[in-house]
C-alpha cells in the first residue's frame, strides 16, 4: 500500500489507522470502507475546591461516574453511538446532572458540559 502527503511518500505492506473517532472517515481516504462508528461520552463538570469524592465512583444503578479532578467534580457517562457531527445530548446531559444533585443536593449549576468521542476500533490494512 502507497501512502503519501505534503512531505512523504510511503510504501508499506502493512499500514494501522488507529485514529480513534476519526479513523472511519481516513480509512475511506485509504480506499478502505470500515463499519465503523463514534462513541459519544458525556460530561458534566461542577468547579469546586475541594470535589465531595477522592476516587472515582460508579453508583452502578445510576449508570455514570463521578470523578474528582484538581479543583472539580467530573460527571461523566452515558455513552451512546452517534457520530461526530451531531450535537450533544441534552436528554443525557440532564440526566447526569440530575443524577449527580441526587446524591449531592448542594450542587450548584454546572461550571460545564461536554462531548467526548471515542472509538475501540484499531484497522489493519494488508
Amino acid at each position: 500500500m502507497r501512502i503519501g502527503g505534503d512531505a512523504f511518500d510511503l510504501v508499506a505492506k502493512t499500514v494501522v489507522i488507529a485514529a480513534g473517532a476519526h479513523s472511519k472517515a481516513l480509512a475511506a481516504q485509504a480506499g478502505g470502507h470500515v463499519p465503523l462508528d463514534t462513541e459519544r461520552g458525556h460530561h458534566v463538570e461542577f468547579d469546586m475546591e475541594t470535589p465531595q469524592v477522592s476516587r472515582p465512583v460508579c453508583p452502578t444503578e445510576r449508570g455514570f461516574y463521578l470523578v474528582p479532578i484538581s479543583g472539580r467534580l467530573r460527571v461523566a457517562g452515558t455513552v451512546e453511538l452517534g457520530g461526530l457531527s451531531a450535537p450533544a445530548n441534552s436528554h443525557r446531559i440532564a440526566l447526569l446532572e440530575r443524577g449527580a444533585r441526587d446524591i449531592f443536593p448542594d450542587l450548584g449549576k454546572p461550571d460545564r458540559t461536554w462531548l467526548g468521542f471515542a472509538s475501540r476500533c484499531r484497522i489493519l490494512f494488508r
